[in-house]
């Protein structure tokens, strides 16, 4: 296999695996509704997923309190939680960690 499709390949693992925690990301500037959510996976990350999967990721954020919907008009908008931000920069501030654990994961294999 040729590194840049191995590459890809593992991109798209991460982006599926780490999905709620990119929406999350998405939410922390400003609400959105889980179209413009989807719509901005698609096209930062180039990743096409589900509609089924963004909503029932959103609604699986939104019972574990982490982001909060409300009906604005017609459509369901949603946006972070206190819980969520402190959630969100946590994460954020252990980049460095996260990318050390990823690194030696990938060195142990």
């Amino acid at each position: 296999m040729v590194v840049s499709e191995l590459s890809i390949k593992v991109r798209k693992r991460l982006i599926r695996e780490f999905l709620d925690f990119l929406l999350m990301l998405e939410l922390k500037d400003h609400s959105m509704s889980g179209y413009t959510a989807l719509s901005q996976i698609h096209s930062k990350y180039d990743y096409l997923v589900s509609s089924g999967t963004v909503y029932s990721l959103l609604y699986s954020l939104e019972r574990e309190e982490l982001i909060q919907g409300s009906v604005n008009g017609q459509k369901r908008v949603f946006e972070l939680t206190t819980k969520g931000g402190k959630m969100i920069n946590a994460v954020l501030a252990a980049d460095g960690d996260l990318l050390g654990l990823v690194k030696n994961l990938i060195v142990s294999l």
